[in-house]
């Protein structure tokens, strides 16, 4: 099955394909949410443009593995925002394959995320725990 930008246009998830030489040829309406950049306007351009030199080094380290076998990576890590200061991303990669089923690149599931923090309650009632 061949992937195409139509087809990647419907995605809400945060997912970007790129070849082995770190070049984005897809782009998906949910990396379009999270990155405040239309799929014009990154196609063509490499991942560590967009995504900063570490996260790029660790995506380019999972694009090697992956050649070999087909177990995905995840790792975590933050990366450049046009919208504002940097934020934590988690990052899952699979393979890409062709229609013969060779490895043609990967496909990157970025996802932001939300760091929560819980304050502890002040309670007035002894038995509230």
């Amino acid at each position: 099955m061949t992937i195409t930008q139509q087809c990647f246009d419907q995605i809400p998830a945060p997912l970007i394909a790129i070849d082995f030489e770190g070049v984005i040829t897809h782009w998906s309406k949910g990396a379009v949410r999270l990155m405040g950049i239309g799929h014009h306007e990154a196609i063509g351009r490499n991942f560590a443009d967009l995504f900063g030199q570490q996260l790029y080094a660790q995506v380019s380290s999972a694009m090697f593995s992956l050649k070999s076998s087909d177990d995905p990576a995840e790792f975590e890590g933050r990366c450049p925002s046009p919208k504002g200061p940097p934020i934590a991303v988690r990052v899952t990669t699979g393979s890409m394959r062709d229609d013969e089923g060779t490895s043609c690149g990967l496909i990157v599931y970025v996802r932001e995320l939300v760091i929560t923090r819980f304050r502890p309650s002040h309670s007035t009632d002894e038995s509230v725990p």
